[in-house]
């Protein structure tokens, strides 16, 4: 198998795969597993088009068309600054009690979102303010957490056990 291209994107890389497979080319798509992409619906990483050896040359041509067509149709889907902000609150309430890194990672990346499309200071201060406290949850959880963990048991106790 010899890689024809390279996409940030899983659905490009899909969308590319489609229209080899349309003119009669099998494809693979090798890619990032990246599991913070994955738990919040992100679409980001890096996914490699491979055909086989014989195809090269074919896919390469239809792969430049697909990726013109492209970029000439499509524009960026507008994002409104509040599911931005919806998405960084719900990121991190979970992060406090599911696989807090990668909540906290994606309610972080979100909030830096919000950030750049919200345009009243105000706005920004409150919310922003917010989201930070809220990844503090995450840090006292972990640390009643070991706390639990390391605690030394009293000997009484184990000798209640022992009875």
């Amino acid at each position: 198998m010899k890689k024809v291209a390279r996409f940030s994107s899983q659905t490009t890389a899909h969308l590319a795969k489609e229209a080899l497979l349309n003119r009669g080319i099998n494809s693979e798509i090798v890619g990032s597993k990246e599991y913070a992409s994955i738990v919040v619906g992100g679409d980001h990483g890096r996914y490699e088009l491979m055909v086989d050896w014989s195809d090269e040359t074919e896919a390469l041509r239809i792969i430049k068309e697909f990726e013109a067509s492209d970029t000439a149709s499509s524009e960026p889907l507008p994002v409104s600054a509040g599911s931005v902000l919806r998405k960084a609150i719900v990121m991190a309430l979970l992060a406090a009690v599911f696989i807090p890194v990668v909540f906290n990672y994606a309610s972080l990346k979100n909030l830096a979102q919000y950030l750049k499309i919200e345009t009243n200071i105000t706005k920004k201060i409150i919310f922003g303010t917010i989201v930070i406290a809220l990844q503090f949850l995450t840090v006292i959880f972990l640390y009643y957490a070991i706390k639990s963990l390391t605690t030394d048991v009293p000997l009484s106790y184990l000798e209640e056990l022992r009875n």
